[in-house]
């Protein structure tokens, strides 16, 4: 759940006389998330009709779409989520939700709860890998019985899906291939090859309450200025925790009808400073990684950039939120798992050479190619290239 703490929920041993309504609350919490589940998809697909129905490349477009995505799309998808104070709205005053368990209204307790932090239980790997894995605890917050979704931390702690999704342009993907990992495309030529240098424009903009006139920025001050300035000076990478068809800001879908989407293992990310992996959508990450609220402008108030920290927190956050967005200063081809062609020649001629090239860095596990058409129906749809 990307906008609230997590929420884990376990059946516990109740006396014989409880069973029935203890099958009884957890199917209602089952039917509760699946609604959860659909509200979503109903949401993606309204997204994806109203950024069809306003395409093309217009001012007039481009801001309709944007402000679709603001004021309608964003604030949405935020409410979607089960948290303890809506269980308790929905299982009404017979029972109780308490910070650690779901009772009856005369305190038998049907249900262990647990929430941010305690939600989680470590997972015993059956390959190597570079982050431990974890799950939630107990069963009724999968969804889908029998699917056990897998999570990582971040480098500064926070929870994000254990896979992430990122879409790129053929020319790019085979930087990749040759190279075996991709950086921020500004890190050599502007930052001297430090993401956590300052540079001249973050300089000259913000104040850094963190680092005051050091020449580096912190781990916290690099996650805001990335997302808030990337499109200046590009620090990190930018991926994205679910595999739906994402937009951009001005309502744009990413990728192309020649490029590929490729399916990342966090778990493969060494925890490394060179190789830092935030995680900047969820609840946690809004208040902690990039919330800060001292990043005021300098000089006078100017009007093409948001003039105090508050307004910029807004402006990013709603982009994160949107994109349910990770960041990585390093993409290594290693860590891939799948890669999905959106050409179908591609696929065919280049299956078995990319599959190589995995390999060659050392990679043991099975990477998957699949051909998986870009989700565009119109040019008109995409970036401009």
């Amino acid at each position: 759940m990307p906008y609230g703490d997590h929420l884990a929920i376990s059946p516990c041993k109740v006396e014989p006389q409880l069973v029935s309504l203890q099958v009884a609350v957890e199917n209602l919490i089952r039917a509760i998330r699946a609604t959860e589940k659909a509200s979503k998809a109903l949401l993606e697909a309204e997204k994806d009709l109203n950024m069809f129905t306003m395409k093309g490349h217009g001012q007039a477009e481009m801001g309709a779409r944007r402000d679709w995505l603001e004021r309608v799309y964003v604030p949405r998808l935020r409410q979607i989520g089960l948290t303890r104070q809506e269980l308790a709205r929905r299982l009404g005053q017979s029972f109780r939700v308490t910070d650690h368990a779901i009772t009856t209204s005369w305190g038998a307790k049907l249900f262990d709860l647990y929430e941010g932090e305690d939600a989680f239980e470590l997972v015993m790997p059956t390959e190597a890998l570079e982050r431990r894995i974890f799950c939630k605890k107990g069963d009724l917050q999968q969804g889908t019985v029998g699917v056990v979704k897998h999570y990582v931390k971040d480098d500064i702690g926070q929870f994000t899906r254990r896979y992430a999704y990122v879409e790129k342009p053929w020319d790019v993907f085979k930087i990749l291939l040759v190279k075996s990992e991709l950086i921020g495309k500004d890190v050599v030529t502007k930052l001297g090859g430090d993401p956590y240098s300052k540079g001249n424009f973050a300089k000259a903009k913000y104040n850094f309450p963190q680092t005051g006139d050091q020449g580096k920025m912190s781990i916290r001050e690099l996650a805001f200025v990335n997302q808030e300035d990337g499109s200046t000076t590009q620090r990190g990478l930018a991926l994205s925790s679910t595999a739906k068809g994402l937009h951009g800001n001005q309502g744009f879908r990413f990728g192309n009808h020649e490029g590929v989407c490729l399916k990342i293992d966090l778990a493969l990310i060494a925890n490394e400073t060179n190789n830092l992996l935030l995680n900047l959508h969820s609840f946690d990450a809004q208040k902690e990684t990039i919330g800060l609220e001292t990043y005021n402008l300098k000089g006078a108030k100017r009007t093409k950039h948001k003039a105090t920290a508050a307004d910029s927190k807004l402006h990013t956050d709603g982009s994160t939120s949107k994109n349910r967005e990770v960041v990585a200063l390093r993409l290594p081809l290693y860590a891939i798992r799948t890669v999905y062609f959106h050409n179908q020649i591609s696929e065919s001629v280049f299956s078995d050479f990319v599959k190589q090239c995995i390999a060659e860095t050392g990679a043991t596990h099975t990477v998957d190619t699949v051909y998986s058409p870009h989700a565009a129906a119109s040019d008109d749809e995409l970036f401009e290239t």
